[in-house]
Order: C-alpha cells, then structure tokens, then sequence
C-alpha cells in the first residue's frame, strides 16, 4: 500500500477578492484545487538572491510596488492588467537580486 505525507503547514495569504477568483478560474481550467495550483506554481519557481543590494534599487522597488498597487485600480481588461503585474513583479524582483527560473 502506498503511503501519502500528510500535509499539515498552513500559510496564510491575503488576496484581493478579484485576484482569488482569477486563481480560482486558473486552478479550475487546469483540473486542480486552489491549493494545489498555488503550490505547484510557487514550488516549480526557483529564486536566488544577491547579497547586497543598493539603495537606489530599493527605492526603486518601492515606488514600482506603488505603481502596481495603482494599476489594480484602473479600470481595464483583467489579461492587460495581470501582463502590466507581471512585468513589474519580474522587474521589482531583478531590481532587489532575485532572478526567477520557471520550470514549465
């Protein structure tokens, strides 16, 4: 018989209620649970991270995190608005050291 871990961590994150339904949508196009998909996605990412990084890129990353929050307000197509997301998240990461590889 085949023996299954027991997954007992729980972490909590906070999304706003349009961006859990879209992950909702996504975990459901792809036959997963929410849980599931959230799990598959961050684990098949892999980061590093530099050890030093310079002021100016920390104010930068901050002021990108600003724009970001902005863009979530504007009043446009969902598929426009998660590109613009993705490409400041992308760059805030590149700015404060951590490169992403996907495995996909």
């Amino acid at each position: 018989m085949k023996k299954t871990l027991k997954k007992t961590g729980v972490v909590v994150v906070r999304f706003k209620e349009e961006d859990k339904r879209e992950l909702i949508e996504r975990a459901d196009a792809q036959y997963q649970s929410l849980s599931e998909f959230i799990r598959n996605k961050v684990l098949k990412t892999t980061w590093t991270k530099t050890k030093i990084v310079p002021q100016i890129n920390r104010t930068l990353y901050f002021q990108l995190g600003e724009i970001a929050e902005y863009i979530q307000t504007l009043q446009i197509a969902t598929e426009a608005r998660n590109q613009l997301q993705e490409s400041l998240d992308r760059i805030r990461s590149e700015l404060i050291g951590l490169q992403r590889v996907r495995e996909e």
